[in-house]
């Protein structure tokens, strides 16, 4: 049973390429590659934010794939639980940390989206959203 989990799990990490491409990321992380004077995209504090917005943009990415496969776990040890106390504590108790952080991390997102979208200027919003 172990080793049917970890391949499942192996099978699951190895699908979140693609399943992350289908998520709206940006292509590329860092918006800068050089000096403009090389042909390359100068590093600006513009860019700097853009950075920022990339990042925090995978990293959302990254958690919705992994809140579900952690809500999948949680719903495995549950449904296989067979009338074990002790495994449905700890599947309730993973679903609501799962839940928990993934609030916790939108929350953050929102109060960030927030206030870059209400002090950055027109120019700068046009390249960071």
């Amino acid at each position: 049973m172990k080793k049917f989990f970890a391949h499942s799990i192996l099978f699951a990490l190895l699908l979140i390429p693609f399943a992350a491409h289908a998520l709206p990321v940006p292509s590329q992380l860092v918006p800068c590659d050089g000096p403009a004077g090389a042909g390359g995209t100068e590093c600006n504090f513009q860019t700097l934010i853009t950075l920022g917005n990339n990042f925090i943009n995978y990293f959302i990415a990254i958690s919705i794939i992994l809140s579900a496969i952690l809500f999948g776990y949680a719903g495995f040890i549950l449904v296989t639980a067979q009338g074990d106390t002790g495994a449905v504590t700890r599947a309730k108790g993973i679903a609501t940390n799962v839940a928990i952080g993934f609030t916790i991390m939108l929350t953050g997102w929102l109060i960030v989206h927030f206030i870059l979208d209400n002090l950055l200027s027109g120019s700068y919003k046009s390249s960071v959203f």
